[in-house]
């Protein structure tokens, strides 16, 4: 059953305004039920089973996705579900940034490294 649970992600990378961060099409939202094509060839791509995904791109890169609790799971970024116990996030912060950087190479056809930034400054 899809849906049952997916977990919200919300990141911003500096956008250097290189030309393949340019060539990069923004997401207005698309949700997997109306394009389930779009998350299947993620999922084949990246291993990030995603729900929903919005794009945007100014001086940032603005991602907006949520993605299932297993692929989750399988990519480290959540060790074991427990019920009512509330996990430490900055624990599993390196492998949130490589399902990340799974799904921005996954948007950008590897053409793109719009989250590759040189340092970053994580406040959980």
């Amino acid at each position: 059953m899809r849906g049952k649970l997916a977990i919200g992600i919300t990141a911003n990378f500096v956008n250097n305004k290189t030309y393949a961060e340019e060539r990069v099409p923004e997401i207005s939202g698309v949700a997997y039920i109306f394009n389930q094509a779009f998350f299947k060839e993620m999922y084949a791509k990246t291993g990030v089973d995603l729900e929903n995904i919005v794009y945007y791109k100014d001086d940032t890169h603005y991602f907006v996705m949520c993605a299932k609790k297993q692929s989750l799971l399988d990519m480290g970024v959540i060790l074991q579900t427990i019920e009512g116990i509330r996990l430490r996030p900055e624990v599993y912060i390196k492998n949130l940034f490589m399902l990340l950087s799974k799904v921005d190479n996954g948007l950008s056809q590897g053409q793109a490294k719009l989250m590759a930034v040189q340092g970053f400054l994580v406040n959980v």
